[in-house]
């Protein structure tokens, strides 16, 4: 698995500079959002933006900030973020980490991404290989992550549309014999053009596998607005 990332990724590297993309990139978006659910407050971004004039390359990142009710077993800080070399606008080569409140893994993998010129209706792939810097097996310590990342508006009118989106990262081990996690979001509602969207929010978390396996859902209500 190790030496196919590896061979993909220079096969990319060597490609993009020879590469021009012939579309305009979407306009720069930082949509901040609050979710008040059952069993946590949260706060989260997602920030996904060229950084030169051709879409060449560009920054990916997702965060989130929860605070339980009850007890700090119900707190939530994770953030990832990655540098994306681009082939072409929907094939490229990515570079960076995640971490959360226990760890900080470094991480390369690929970005597949599909969508419409608005930006308001795409699908972005992102798998990635992670490792745990002071891991002392590379196939027990090592997370191969398959990120979705979903999003819809259908308008309605002028104004208003439905809006939909899916973020579902599933991490397995290297071996591909053992779920390590699995963390689905939907969100479901309307959305007012120019101010953001609001509706309903759904977050679980699936942790572990076997004996050792956790379920955990929060369920509530999101606002989001664009900066």
């Amino acid at each position: 698995m190790l030496r196919l990332y590896v061979a993909l990724s220079s096969a990319i590297l060597a490609w993009a500079p020879a590469r021009s993309l012939s579309a305009e990139p979407p306009p720069v978006s930082i949509p901040i959002e609050v979710v008040v659910g059952e069993e946590r407050t949260q706060t989260e971004f997602f920030f996904y933006a060229p950084v030169d004039d051709r879409g060449q390359a560009s920054l990916f990142s997702l965060g989130r900030f929860g605070t339980g009710y009850r007890d700090a077993a119900d707190d939530r800080v994770f953030l990832s973020s990655q540098a994306i070399i681009n082939a072409n606008r929907w094939l490229g080569l990515t570079v960076g980490g995640a971490a959360d409140s226990s760890s900080v893994r470094p991480g390369v993998g690929l970005s597949l991404f599909f969508g419409d010129e608005s930006g308001k209706n795409y699908v972005n792939l992102l798998p990635t290989l992670f490792v745990e810097p002071h891991g002392e097996d590379f196939s027990d310590d090592a997370v191969l992550e398959f990120l979705i990342v979903a999003s819809s508006t259908i308008p309605v009118d002028e104004r208003w549309g439905i809006f939909s989106q899916l973020i579902l990262p599933v991490g397995l081990s290297v071996a591909l014999d053992e779920h390590r996690y699995s963390a689905p979001q939907l969100r479901l509602g309307a959305s007012l053009e120019g101010i953001g969207q609001f509706g309903f929010a759904l977050d679980q978390d699936y942790i572990g596998s076997g004996d050792d396996f956790s379920y955990e859902d929060n369920i509530g209500l999101f606002v989001r607005r664009a900066l």
